[in-house]
């Protein structure tokens, strides 16, 4: 997929274009003969409607066999009535794009597509309770005058639904009548064409009138009586009856009145002129955007305004065209300049988001920040989608913008960015390239909102030097809210000095016997860190809990000495282990130091009775040898 901004568009003058046969039937391969300046490039458009049936909510078209010349080319398809839209072309296998229709239509492009033949297919979803779906295709190529300054190109009409198609080389355009095949061409109607349709002033202030001007012309062959109607943003405006003999012309001239702010666009058959309605006090600025409208070519200006209009301007004869990106970019830096920053945005938001994102970052940063601002007020998520995509393409630029934006601000879009799928890792890539006094901005505004979960994601794809420089120019309370939401690896690589926190440790544990079957457990603990905290102290024996001693505080770096009695059942082997917050009830700096054991053997007292008697016998023998003696 190539942007269609990214192409550009070629302008050539066209002195003639004869299209042959002139009444074709379908399936006949149609000759497009075009003259103009020897060597020069032309831009060759081809465009037609189907109206497609709606069958239990879907819509479907099978092309078969559609010939793409070669590059450069384009194809573009326009839905109406629809919930999304399908374009799948088969190049050895399938390859689809989808968009979601905004407001019942939907636009895919496709550019520069390798010459060959392709199936396509086009379905999707009709909006509820339609009948029908409406398709607009328009085919594009660029051919090269030959040195007699005229080319021949040659089109298939297979695939080109019965009715009307048009060709369009340069400013000329054609429209041709595909007949059945087999049958007879209907007789050639009379043709009623505009010339010189004209807006004066192009720019003008509120409250002013604009005058229009246009020339209609019969190039039939018979009588022409009809009703001349011109359209206003989409809507029905001024109405003419005109009748005139063949060749006959006759100027229409009527004032447009009442105009509110902003773009607009008029409309009578296939022409339609482009202007702006601005506040008096800007009218000096608003020549400055007339003056970059007058290099861009007319028909992107009407699709601006079909996108941006708040009413619906869509028609069968305004066209999606190319342009350079340069273009573009002055277009939307004065419109921004001249204070007409939220159609603009519209646009953006309603465009490709890879055409978006580009326009966004090329623009200059203070008007990209302006677009930014009234695009997050229109729709925060889609803004954030389209920074997202910026910052793929080119994140210098994107951190040029949002440096210049308000710190709410920025921490509302960075908010956004991370609640989409899998995207806190863009944030953390923008707050890497911002200074730290934004970095803290964002960290401390969603503390204090309790985005602490979308903080903790962040974080976890932050490098260690931020993750330390946020840690760090924490206060104690934020801190610990903070740290809470991070995973352990990431808590892992946090400078422990940085930390406000407490530290508990066992740091020996020793076990003597007290008397026969009683032993004192002394167990010594120890806050290393920085905060006090009061903690429980278990004692366990094989793992199994069997006394546990509260203590209310422990200051930091302060050393405390606990003792349990403890009564074994029975002689053998025991493990005796002491747990500093055995529950995890203590936020602390390390969890690693909070055990200690001793291996203990239990054994029996020996018995006293024979040591008793062993005595006794012993007195008694001494006691009869003094008395034999002394006998």
């Amino acid at each position: 997929m190539i942007s269609p901004l990214l192409t550009v568009t070629v302008q050539a003058e066209v002195s003639s274009l004869e299209v042959t046969p002139a009444s074709p039937s379908q399936g006949d391969v149609v000759t497009i003969r075009i003259s103009a300046q020897p060597e020069e490039e032309v831009a060759v458009i081809i465009s037609f409607s189907k109206t497609l049936s709606v069958v239990d909510g879907e819509y479907e078209w099978i092309l078969e066999d559609v010939l793409v010349p070669s590059t450069p080319n384009r194809v573009s398809v326009r839905a109406e009535n629809i919930e999304d839209l399908v374009v799948a072309v088969k190049i050895f296998l399938w390859i689809a794009q989808s968009v979601d229709a905004s407001e019942g239509i939907a636009i895919i492009s496709r550019s520069n597509i390798p010459k060959g033949t392709y199936d396509i297919r086009i379905r999707g979803k009709a909006v509820t309770n339609a009948s029908g779906v409406t398709l607009d295709v328009i085919a594009s190529t660029t051919v090269k005058m030959d040195s007699a300054g005229t080319y021949d190109y040659s089109y298939n009409t297979s695939n080109i639904p019965l009715g009307t198609f048009t060709v369009e080389a340069g400013s000329i355009k054609k429209t041709v009548n595909l007949n059945e095949k087999d049958s007879s061409p209907p007789p050639a109607p009379a043709e009623l064409a505009i010339r010189d349709l004209s807006v004066y002033p192009p720019v003008s202030t509120v409250g002013s009138e604009i005058r229009v001007t246009a020339m209609i012309i019969n190039t039939g062959w018979r009588l022409e009586d009809s009703v001349i109607g011109f359209s206003l943003d989409g809507e029905p405006y001024f109405e003419e009856q005109v009748s005139l003999e063949p060749g006959e012309s006759r100027y229409l001239d009527f004032r447009l009145t009442g105009l509110e702010e902003g773009w607009h666009i008029l409309t009578v058959m296939d022409s339609s002129q482009s202007f702006v309605v601005i506040p008096a006090q800007t009218e000096d600025t608003a020549s400055r955007i007339f003056e970059q409208l007058k290099g861009v070519p007319s028909e992107l200006a009407a699709n601006i305004l079909d996108n941006v209009s708040p009413k619906d301007t869509s028609n069968e004869t305004t066209r999606e065209k190319e342009l350079g990106i340069s273009e573009a970019i002055k277009v939307i830096e004065s419109a921004v300049e001249l204070g007409l920053t939220s159609p603009f945005s519209t646009l953006l938001l309603n465009m490709e988001k890879d055409q978006s994102a580009t326009l966004l970052i090329s623009v200059d940063p203070r008007g990209g920040s302006a677009l930014l601002k009234s695009m997050y007020e229109t729709a925060p998520q889609r803004c954030a989608a389209l920074v997202e995509a910026a910052t793929s393409l080119e994140i210098t630029g994107v951190v040029e913008i949002l440096d210049l934006v308000e710190t709410d601000l920025l921490s509302r879009v960075l908010l956004e960015i991370a609640r989409l799928p899998s995207t806190p890792s863009t944030v953390a890539r923008l707050l890497e390239e911002m200074s730290d006094e934004r970095v803290m901005a964002v960290a401390r505004s969603w503390i204090g909102d309790g985005h602490l979960r979308e903080l903790g994601l962040v974080l976890d794809e932050a490098p260690e030097e931020m993750l330390n420089t946020v840690t760090g120019n924490l206060e104690k309370e934020d801190q610990l809210l903070m740290l809470q939401h991070l995973l352990p690896e990431t808590f892992a690589q946090i400078d422990p000095g940085l930390l406000i926190l407490p530290d508990l440790s066992v740091i020996d544990v020793s076990v003597d016997r007290a008397a026969a079957m009683i032993y004192l457990v002394t167990v010594d603990i120890r806050n290393t860190g920085v905060e006090p905290s009061g903690v429980d102290v278990t004692l366990t024996v094989d793992g199994s809990r069997t006394d546990t001693f509260t203590v209310d505080e422990i200051l930091a770096d302060e050393g405390l000495t606990v003792e349990f009695h403890w009564e074994p059942d029975a002689v053998g082997s025991y493990r005796i282990g002491a747990v500093v917050d055995g529950d995890n009830e203590v936020f602390e700096i390390s969890e690693n130091d909070n055990t200690g054991y001793m291996d203990v053997v239990v054994e029996r007292p020996r018995s006293l009775t024979g040591i008793y008697l062993a005595a006794g016998a012993l007195v008694l023998i001494i006691a009869g040898v003094l008395y034999q003696k002394f006998k």
